[in-house]
C-alpha cells in the first residue's frame, strides 16, 4: 500500500458524524445551563453511580485533567457530588444530585430523540449491521488503547 495516499475516509465520516452530533447535543443542552461536553460526563455519572474520577476518564476515554475540571465545574452547579470513601479516604465517589437527576432524564430524551432522526430511513436490518460493525469497532479500537 502506498504511504501518500489515504487508504479509506471511514474514520473521517466516523469523526464528522461524532462532531456533528456533539455540536447538536452542546447547543441544546446549553440551554439546560450545561457548559460543552458535560452532558457526557453527567450520564455516566447518573449510569454508573459511585463511580471515581479515574474510572470515569477511563470510561470516557479522557484525560484525569479534563474529568477533574468537569466534575469540578458540575460540582459547582450542584448538578453532582463528590463522596469519600468509607475505607479509603483518598478515594472519591461520584453522585448526581436531584438536579443532576432531573437534567439526566432531559439530556436522555434528546438523545432517543437524536436517536430516532439519525436512524430515520434507514432499514431495521441496516441500523442492526451498522451497529454490529461500529461496536466491533469500538471494542477493537479501546482494547488496543492504553487507557489515560
Amino acid at each position: 500500500m502506498e504511504q501518500n495516499i489515504l487508504h479509506s475516509r471511514i474514520l473521517r465520516k466516523i469523526g464528522a458524524i461524532a462532531r456533528y452530533i456533539q455540536m447538536i447535543n452542546d447547543t441544546h443542552f446549553r440551554t439546560l445551563g450545561l457548559e460543552k461536553g458535560q452532558f457526557i460526563f453527567l450520564t455516566r455519572i447518573y449510569e454508573n453511580k459511585g463511580i471515581t474520577q479515574i474510572r470515569l476518564s477511563c470510561l470516557l476515554h479522557v484525560d484525569k485533567g479534563t474529568t477533574a475540571k468537569a466534575v469540578r465545574k458540575m460540582e459547582e452547579k450542584n448538578l453532582i457530588i463528590r463522596q469519600r470513601d468509607q475505607s479509603d479516604r483518598r478515594i472519591l465517589h461520584l453522585y448526581p444530585t436531584d438536579r443532576g437527576c432531573l437534567l439526566y432524564h432531559l439530556i436522555l430524551k434528546e438523545e432517543n430523540r437524536n436517536i430516532a432522526l439519525f436512524w430515520e430511513g434507514i432499514p431495521p436490518e441496516d441500523q442492526k449491521i451498522a451497529e454490529r460493525v461500529l461496536t466491533s469497532y469500538t471494542a477493537k479500537i479501546t482494547s488496543s488503547r492504553t487507557s489515560p
